[in-house]
């Protein structure tokens, strides 16, 4: 449903005239030809229009969106499932619809969705891309992600989950960029400690491409947007200062100190990533 669709949808249900809701707020062919989806109205009318709707904003966006985002979520636990479950032919008939779904709507969600287990089950030898597919989907992905200027949770989530296709010169530039707004993105992202977790996926990418260099950076930009009180990053973070002067013996206590407190697989691929054991 459009947006035109669901306030025209409101205002029948409520039993009030397209005179009657305009009146005060705008002439009555305003409300009528954008209702009809023939022209565009700015956000302050939409507003005035609903407030006379006793609808809120929050409610209006709930209700334009939800069908849209229960289809999505479907699809997405619909592929995690297959995927963990290791139901292959399933998953590939799945890729498929979203693939035309994504054709359909133009929605990168879709896209995202798509991509992600394609280049998982590449990885996996089970359904092999070619590495000209690799690059165009790493293109598109930059470029969706380049012409956003202010990223919200699914920029970022699409960030860290496709990070490791991404080169360590755009990955490094666009962690600077991200860390230069922080406070712009602080509630947001400190509710999901999105930051946190583009640092610490940088940590094992950066880590494992052997780039000590840019490791040193990430690790020093990581300090200063941890919590104090923040457990687990300190002790990683304490693992990747012992990494990067090869510290065997830190980097034990590291890994002893995460099993002492029950993070195992962050000690599991710790220990695989220096072949440090204790």
């Amino acid at each position: 449903m459009t947006p035109n669709t669901l306030l025209r949808k409101l205002r029948i249900e409520r039993g009030i005239t397209q005179k009657e809701l305009a009146d005060g707020i705008s002439a009555r062919n305003t409300l009528g030809s954008y209702e009809l989806g023939g022209t565009a109205i700015n956000y302050h009318l939409l507003r005035q229009y609903l407030e006379k709707l006793n609808v809120s904003m929050e409610e209006f966006d709930f209700l334009l969106t939800s069908n849209s985002e229960v289809h999505k979520k479907n699809f997405a636990a619909m592929l995690e499932s297959l995927y963990y479950h290791h139901d292959f032919e399933r998953l590939k008939s799945l890729l498929k619809k979203i693939e035309i779904e994504y054709t359909k709507t133009g929605d990168f969600y879709y896209f995202h969705l798509f991509a992600q287990y394609r280049m998982a089950m590449s990885k996996l030898n089970i359904y092999p891309l070619s590495q000209i597919e690799m690059n165009t989907y790493a293109e598109k992905i930059q470029k969706y992600l380049s012409q956003i200027e202010t990223w919200g949770k699914f920029e970022a989530a699409l960030f860290i989950n496709f990070m490791y296709i991404f080169e360590t010169d755009y990955l490094l530039f666009s962690l600077k960029y991200i860390n230069k707004k922080q406070e712009f993105y602080g509630p947001l992202y400190k509710k999901y400690q999105l930051l946190e977790k583009m640092h610490l996926n940088a940590l094992y990418l950066l880590a494992e491409r052997g780039e000590t260099q840019a490791l040193s950076l990430i690790i020093k930009s990581l300090k200063k947007i941890i919590d104090v009180d923040d457990l687990k990053y300190k002790v990683i973070l304490s693992f990747f200062e012992a990494y990067i002067i090869n510290d065997i013996e830190n980097m034990q206590i590291v890994l002893q100190t995460l099993r002492y407190f029950d993070m195992h697989d962050y000690a599991d691929y710790l220990e695989k990533l220096s072949n440090v054991t204790f």
